[in-house]
């Protein structure tokens, strides 16, 4: 007998009909719900807390902010604060350490921009030249290229005259070995020999009258060619000269732009250097501001210009005595 295999869906099904049964037995178990109500209770009350803390948290950030706000207010109003002198001298020379390093990064930031000025002037002026430059080679490719193309003509037209002569030459040759054929030629009689001769003859004339022709244009191509390749010498001598120029104000170009470039590039270090001082600086600052205002949270000043961070103070102090209650009762 073959044997029987369900479908893949009904195995699942089956198995989730299975699942929902056995939820529904531990529901209908008294423990069971009881087990499961006190473990989302746990969850809820561990989630409030966790926001109460977060509350708490930013409570207190906001309170030290205020603090350091209420001590700098004090030293920047320079309200009369008794035993707090020797914080306040240290605030001193801080306050001049500070304007000493300021006054390094100006002077910096001023250098790195006239670096960076001159180089886009020198910058500038290169490109003109180079500019210039280019312009008045312009003519001098332009009758180059003509120049080239004429020589090509030139060189080419002498080459077809060259082989014409060859041809001339070997024609003659040939002419000259037929005379001698005709004259050894027994059957040819000796009217016919002379007629015979008499033809080739008059081609061998021919061709050796127009061999002066051919070599009087051999001569002058050769002439023009040499002309030719004198100017197109002289033509690219002169774009050689433009193109030296070109080449070496862009050399200076790039050497100047290096140089720029490792200046700017030492004066961006100190300034690194500068910065990270300054960080320093406001850190310390903000610590003796700190200090200041925690002593004066303690013992307060009686001053108008410090009563709205005093009641802001107060206020997150009052709220931070409500949130921790609320965790004490949870």
């Amino acid at each position: 007998m073959e044997s029987m295999t369900l479908p893949i869906w009904v195995f699942w099904l089956l198995i989730i009909v299975i699942v929902i049964l056995i939820i529904f037995i531990l529901i209908r178990d008294k423990g069971v719900r009881n087990g499961v109500k006190n473990f989302f209770s746990f969850i809820t009350k561990k989630i409030k807390r966790a926001r109460i803390k977060g509350k708490i948290d930013k409570a207190k950030e906001k309170k030290e902010i205020l603090i350091r706000k209420l001590g700098e207010s004090i030293w920047e109003k320079e309200i009369d604060v008794s035993n707090l002198d020797k914080i306040k001298d240290g605030l001193k020379k801080l306050k001049d350490e500070e304007r000493e390093v300021l006054n390094e990064i100006e002077d910096l930031n001023s250098k790195i921009e006239k670096y960076k000025e001159d180089f886009g002037n020198f910058k500038k002026n290169q490109e003109i030249k180079i500019k210039e430059n280019e312009e008045e080679r312009k003519p001098f490719d332009l009758e180059f290229k003509d120049i080239r193309n004429e020589l090509n003509k030139i060189e080419k037209d002498v080459k077809e005259e060259e082989k014409l002569s060859i041809r001339n030459e070997k024609a003659i040759k040939n002419t000259e070995k037929e005379i001698e054929r005709v004259e050894k030629d027994e059957y040819f009689s000796n009217i016919e020999k002379k007629t015979k001769k008499e033809e080739i003859e008059k081609n061998i004339k021919k061709l050796k009258t127009e061999e002066p022709e051919i070599v009087k244009k051999l001569e002058s191509l050769n002439k023009d060619k040499e002309m030719s390749k004198k100017k197109f010498d002289e033509i690219e001598s002169k774009i050689s000269e433009y193109n030296d120029k070109i080449k070496s104000l862009k050399e200076e170009q790039k050497i100047k732009n290096r140089e720029i470039d490792k200046r700017i590039s030492d004066l961006e270090k100190k300034k690194k250097t500068l910065d990270t001082k300054k960080r320093e600086i406001d850190k310390q600052e903000e610590d003796l501001f700190e200090k200041i205002g925690r002593e004066v949270v303690v013992n307060r000043v009686d001053n108008e210009e410090l009563s709205d961070i005093y009641s802001q103070i107060d206020n997150i102090e009052k709220k931070l005595i409500e949130l921790e209650s609320k965790i004490e009762a949870e």
